[in-house]
């Protein structure tokens, strides 16, 4: 029983971990906040979309997402919607949803890497049938997007690694539900969720151009050659975070390093267009 209800509680840490990282994604593509909150729906929908993330956690440490069709291709074309997009294929709009979710899950790999000590990072991903043994579900809103909800699921493997270095979470949660207070678990894992996103490292380079050139002519590069990029000197670079475009500015120098000084925010919706 113990073991059941730390496993249960591990789930509730992973939830509240990814939770705010999805909406803060969903928000960002459709512009404007997404409200996000444990759901009470028990049952998960039949044709719900099924998304398994392994992580470098471990062996067989992996995450699985499930989104009913109705709530996927809702936040899909909500956001293909803000960007411009109407009418959008469905594959489109499933490609667009993965792109929020992906983002969500790096993020969570982050914060997993936080807790174990170590660089924990996303694999490739596939889309599965079914979720693990358990699953907990997260409730989405937003005018633009409706709402639905979204279901989280464990690997074993994980489960007992979040358990195994939690710090002590696991066992004070468990200690809190156990002694009748219903917001322990969900108080303990939404601070913690939090501090931990706080910390969360984001890759961040800068493009000063793209060049596209036959293979044939890449062979022939030497010491001293030209490749001649699709910007001139006098446009601002782009600012790139997380393989997303956020900002454009112009190159400066600071302390013998180069720099950018930020001169535009991207918009939201321009940000789905510049995805790499």
């Amino acid at each position: 029983m113990e073991s059941e209800l730390n496993e249960q509680t591990a789930l509730s840490w992973l939830l509240h971990a990814w939770r705010p990282r999805f909406a803060e994604s969903l928000g960002a593509m459709i512009g404007q906040p997404v409200q996000a909150s444990d759901s009470a729906a028990k049952e998960i929908p039949d044709d719900s979309l099924w998304w398994e993330q392994p992580l470098t956690a471990g062996t067989g440490a992996a995450v699985r997402i499930g989104a009913p069709n109705a709530a996927w291709k809702a936040f899909g074309q909500a956001a293909l919607a803000a960007a411009g997009i109407e009418d959008a294929e469905e594959a489109d709009v499933r490609a667009t949803y993965l792109e929020i979710l992906g983002q969500a899950l790096s993020a969570l790999a982050t914060a997993i890497g936080s807790l174990l000590g170590r660089e924990v990072n996303c694999e490739a991903g596939r889309q599965v049938e079914t979720a693990f043994a358990s699953a907990l579900g997260a409730q989405f809103g937003a005018p633009a997007a409706l709402s639905g909800t979204i279901w989280i699921s464990a690997s074993p493997e994980l489960l007992e690694a979040v358990m195994g270095a939690s710090g002590g979470l696991v066992r004070t949660a468990a200690a809190s539900m156990g002694s009748g207070s219903g917001n322990g678990t969900e108080s303990v894992g939404i601070q913690t969720a939090y501090d931990l996103l706080l910390d969360v490292e984001l890759p961040v380079s800068v493009s000063f151009g793209r060049a596209h050139i036959p293979l044939k002519e890449v062979l022939k590069l030497t010491s001293g050659s030209i490749v001649e990029l699709n910007r001139t000197v006098t446009e601002p670079v782009e600012i790139i975070v997380n393989n997303c475009v956020i900002a454009k500015g112009e190159v400066v120098v600071v302390e013998g390093n180069y720099g950018v000084r930020i001169h535009q925010v991207i918009s939201r919706g321009e940000r789905l267009r510049t995805l790499y």
